[in-house]
């Protein structure tokens, strides 16, 4: 990026211009021109798909053929890239590292509050099992008292009492039969609606298959490097999420309500890295457009059953 700056530098000082006058033929600031100028590609982080826009019109001022210093361009952002990358790695290792540390400490007091607390279950168990036996054993004893007060009662009676067996009627029984109880309807099979599924049409169509109106479409992106990404709705650029350059390993979360015909579609101004989850089914890339360096725009076309 230092040979690209000095470059573009020593071109516009042989044509006598300065740096404010590059920034009114370009419209970019005098930091932008500053920055490329020294080579600080940092000064860029959030701005990288759109660097080499901002070198192609910086030639375009100068007289210069762009294609000379982009291969140059494209070397420089895959370094920064790369040893970003390798940094924010780094850090994630550390913080893993560190999680396991703490959760080592709290592991055997959590053990033993867990084994004092099935020892209490146990305790609580037999007390309120003997405690019923012992309930059951006194109802026993006090449903055979009565029995037996019952019973001696009977036999020692004052024999007022009529023994005398009623005599039976003869009654010609006639069988009551059940009514009729009519069978209802068997129910029609209900149909199993078919899962969720995507389907590849070619390298950037897709066709999401087996949704009814009203279901819900969510898309879950993580970004895999800085890349600017815009959501359009039916070719209708669209506010939620914002149209803006997304950091790496930033996540968004896109939902919708099917409608008929309805198309949606996600431009991305750096592809490599990034990955996308349907209703919780991975978008299998084709491996040009998931390697992709460049910008890319992915359509997905709603089909219902």
């Amino acid at each position: 990026m230092e040979k690209i700056g000095r470059k573009l530098r020593e071109q516009r000082e042989a044509l006598g211009l300065s740096i404010e006058d590059i920034s009114a033929k370009t419209r970019l600031t005098v930091n932008h021109i500053k920055a490329i100028e020294e080579g600080d590609i940092s000064y860029f982080k959030d701005d990288l798909s759109y660097l080499r826009f901002f070198l192609r019109s910086y030639c375009s001022v100068l007289d210069m053929d762009f294609e000379e210093i982009k291969e140059d361009l494209h070397s420089s952002i895959d370094d920064y890239t790369e040893s970003f990358s390798v940094e924010m790695m780094r850090q994630h290792r550390e913080i893993e590292k560190n999680v396991r540390k703490n959760a080592d400490k709290a592991v055997k007091p959590t053990m033993h509050k867990k084994e004092r607390t099935r020892r209490n279950r146990r305790t609580v168990d037999v007390s309120m099992l003997s405690f019923l036996v012992i309930v059951l054993l006194v109802i026993a004893c006090l449903v055979y008292a009565v029995y037996m007060f019952a019973v001696r009662d009977d036999g020692e009676g004052t024999g007022t009492a009529d023994n005398t067996i009623p005599p039976v009627t003869d009654v010609t029984d006639t069988p009551v039969l059940p009514p009729e109880v009519e069978k209802p309807d068997p129910e029609p099979p209900v149909e199993e609606k078919k899962p969720f599924a995507i389907s590849a049409v070619n390298d950037t169509q897709y066709t999401l298959e087996n949704l009814e109106d009203g279901d819900e479409i969510v898309i879950e992106i993580v970004f895999g490097s800085y890349s600017h990404f815009r959501f359009l709705l039916n070719d209708a650029v669209q506010s939620e999420p914002a149209s803006k350059v997304y950091n790496y390993k930033e996540t968004i979360h896109i939902k919708k309500t099917v409608q008929p015909g309805m198309k949606l579609s996600l431009g991305f101004g750096f592809m490599q890295g990034n990955t996308i989850r349907i209703n919780g089914v991975d978008v299998q890339l084709s491996s040009a457009v998931a390697t992709s360096q460049g910008a890319v725009t992915l359509d997905f076309h709603v089909k219902g059953e």
